[in-house]
């Protein structure tokens, strides 16, 4: 029995939202809009599971740096015509104090360390696409820890990842969210989709009254 372990690396990337030309510099750092968006879109394949074996797998995703990151949405979701058996999973994330109290090394700040929430996977349905072939879809969800039922709502009380803003060093090294989940018995590749969206706030603006105030607010 061996575990066969997969990694993979993504960098979001980044869309500035378009700021008038004119504008008053001291509202304008204020303002409850984001500088932008942080997006990883991605296609990726988890590799097969030979009977016996345990599969691991590790996505890592890397932020921009020097800015305050609030994650807007989570989706991941498998396309495949085999069901495989990869499991519910967890998501982290490297939350640090504004600035990072980290920073510097991977050590100051292990993987292990980072908070984490459960990924619970729906029901796999088979739906026939027009070429007349059958394909399993699941998606995870991030999941309520009482109910098991998706809980990705920034409205939806404090222990959530969309309420809580994740600020990135500008020297931080490491990954800053990950994505980790097994498979055991025998598995078959599986294709998959991951989306993330996270909104950029400045550390100028990031707490600022506006954005205090607005739905995406910050908490002190």
């Amino acid at each position: 029995m061996a575990t066969v372990v997969q990694t993979d690396d993504f960098t979001a990337k980044v869309f500035p939202f378009k700021q008038p030309i004119a504008y008053d510099l001291d509202r304008g750092r204020s303002a409850a809009v984001p500088f932008g968006q942080a997006i990883v879109n991605e296609t990726l394949n988890f590799n097969a599971v030979g009977a016996g074996d345990v599969g691991a797998l590790s996505i890592g995703i890397r932020l921009p740096p020097n800015y305050c990151s609030m994650l807007r949405s989570f989706h991941m979701n498998k396309k495949d015509q085999n069901q495989g058996s990869y499991l519910d999973g967890y998501m982290g994330l490297a939350y640090q104090n504004p600035g990072g109290p980290y920073g510097r090394t991977m050590a100051e700040l292990p993987e292990i360390d980072y908070l984490y929430w459960s990924l619970s996977a729906s029901e796999q349905e088979s739906v026939i696409m027009r070429d007349g072939v059958a394909y399993y879809f699941t998606s995870w969800s991030v999941a309520d820890k009482t109910t098991n039922a998706s809980a990705l709502s920034p409205s939806q009380g404090i222990d959530n990842p969309m309420s809580t803003p994740l600020w990135v060093d500008p020297n931080y090294p490491g990954r800053t969210a990950v994505i980790l989940m097994n498979a055991t018995g025998v598995s078959a590749d599986v294709d998959v989709r991951l989306n993330m969206v996270f909104d950029l706030f400045t550390y100028e603006n990031a707490y600022s009254s506006e954005v205090m105030s607005s739905p995406r607010r910050l908490a002190t």
